[in-house]
């Protein structure tokens, strides 16, 4: 094997294989196909938990649960099959990003929150074989629908899915059909005779595949309550944000190296050489390469729309009446989801910054049984309105947010600068010892990225919508500096798209 490139010890590192190259595992695939499926199985009509086990299999149950149902209902293995996604593009290496918790109280970074995470870098290719083994009309039409599902919604696979990351594109080269019942391709395929792949043998397109085993006919479940369907509708925002003050989103790059970076960029010959403190995050082949260009990453993106729509919510409840003031305190007000409910600090179970999903697990199970069906059920009815939306601890997001980037034609059209900053002794007034540092920020730029709203709750399209605004108006900031001029985007929406 040859050796990959050198790795950085981080608190949550990619899978590599065997010759040091990140994969997909196959299982992370399987419960993405998976997921995908159930989500739509509980929407459409014609559709049941009896077609999902069907294709995708069933456990094992317990004896008695086994003696109450028929033979044929029995466990039966997956007749989807698949395989870990190798890198099919060149390998260049990872790219390590700094995370930090937010205390929701405060707006800043929380203490002891501090970590961070590898990434496969955006572009990367990877290849995947699936197999459908003894799988009838209606196992096809199930998984056509599941795959044409994902190449149409924005969803992604591994960790951080929400703020930007693992976004899939799928492009499906062609559908091979082998016919086992042949001899001669039987025995062809047992033998794997020089000559013979399974890649390599001819079949239809996937267009024409999924033309011809896509159901007709397909509409919604009247009959089925719509709190129970799982994705009605994806609405995405698309939208421009334009730099107005310099703007920074601290990248990792050591100092020394930074400074070298830029001046090769700038062509420059700078006398200090104890090189850049904090610079931005870009994308690219390299530095000095001529694609290399600023990128805002979807989790930072994430915690400012987050913390301003939460704000938002905040600033609502002060509109209402006196007497329904507590009342609504407990539906709108948005809390804090790190905020550990057992912390002998904070003496009332109903305080307003007790995130409501820790809140009931910390309630025990006899709780909830009293007066709800099961636990999910409790937790979204309790949960305020930031926890529904913005997700928690107990329940997932249902916002996607994805990294900004500079559109194609518009690469050359942004700036950089290097500021020098010194803290100052509020004593004497003067400069303090050891304390210079500097920063290079992008001066100006334009980015382009989307959020994704999922569900059938019209209040959080409102809610976006009122973020859009301030957006437009200037009022949201990001990155470093923020009460030093930093920071500051004019955002302007550029289409919605409803699927």
């Amino acid at each position: 094997t040859v050796p990959g490139p050198e790795r950085l010890d981080t608190d949550s590192p990619i899978k590599l294989d065997s010759s040091d190259k990140p994969y997909l595992p196959a299982t992370a695939i399987g419960g993405l196909l998976r997921g995908t499926a159930e989500n739509l199985i509980t929407a459409l009509n014609g559709w049941d938990e009896d077609d999902l086990r069907h294709l995708f299999g069933a456990e094992r149950e317990d004896d008695d649960a086994r003696r109450k149902k028929k033979k044929e209902d029995w466990h039966h293995p997956s007749r989807l099959r698949l395989h870990d996604a190798t890198l099919k593009s060149h390998w260049h290496g990872s790219e390590v990003r700094d995370g930090v918790g937010i205390d929701r109280q405060r707006a800043s970074a929380r203490e002891h929150a501090l970590y961070n995470y590898e990434i496969v870098p955006a572009g990367s290719e990877f290849s995947l074989l699936m197999e459908l083994r003894d799988g009838d009309k209606k196992d096809r039409q199930l998984l056509a629908l599941t795959l044409e599902a994902l190449s149409q919604l924005p969803t992604g696979i591994g960790a951080k899915g929400n703020s930007g990351l693992g976004t899939l594109k799928l492009e499906i080269e062609k559908v091979v059909t082998l016919d086992l019942t042949q001899k001669d391709v039987l025995f062809k395929f047992l033998k794997q005779e020089p000559g013979f792949d399974l890649k390599n043998e001819c079949g239809p397109t996937w267009d024409e595949w999924l033309k011809n085993n896509l159901p007709k006919g397909i509409a919604l479940d009247q009959e089925k309550p719509p709190e129970t369907w799982r994705i009605p509708q994806a609405v995405t925002f698309t939208y421009r944000l334009k730099v107005k003050d310099p703007l920074l989103i601290r990248g990792r790059e050591a100092p020394e190296s930074a400074l070298q970076d830029y001046r090769e960029r700038k062509e420059l010959t700078l006398g200090d050489d104890k090189g850049i403190d904090a610079t931005w995050i870009g994308r690219g082949d390299h530095p000095t390469a001529p694609n290399w260009v600023p990128v805002l990453p979807g989790s930072s993106l994430r915690g400012v729309f987050r913390s301003h729509c939460e704000r938002i919510l905040r600033t609502l409840w002060w509109h209402h009446v006196s007497g329904e003031r507590e009342k609504y305190r407990r539906v709108v007000i948005a809390s804090d989801p790190l905020l550990n409910p057992r912390d002998t600090s904070q003496k009332d179970d109903n305080c307003h910054l007790r995130s409501n999903g820790l809140w009931i697990q910390s309630k025990g199970s006899d709780w909830w049984k009293e007066k709800y069906s099961n636990e999910a059920i409790a937790v979204w009815e309790n949960s305020n309105l930031g926890e529904r939306m913005w997700g928690s601890s107990q329940w997932k997001s249902r916002v996607l947010v994805s990294e900004a980037e500079i559109p194609d034609g518009e690469k050359d059209q942004w700036g950089e600068l290097l500021f020098q900053n010194v803290a100052i002794n509020r004593f004497t007034g003067g400069a303090s010892d050891q304390k210079l540092f500097n920063a290079l920020a992008v001066t100006h730029a334009t980015f382009e990225g989307s959020i994704t709203v999922f569900g059938n709750e019209p209040w959080m399209i409102g809610l976006v919508a009122l973020l859009f605004k301030d957006l437009t108006d200037g009022l949201i900031r990001a990155g470093s500096g923020k009460t030093r001029g930093r920071g500051l985007f004019e955002g302007c929406l550029e289409k919605v798209e409803v699927k």
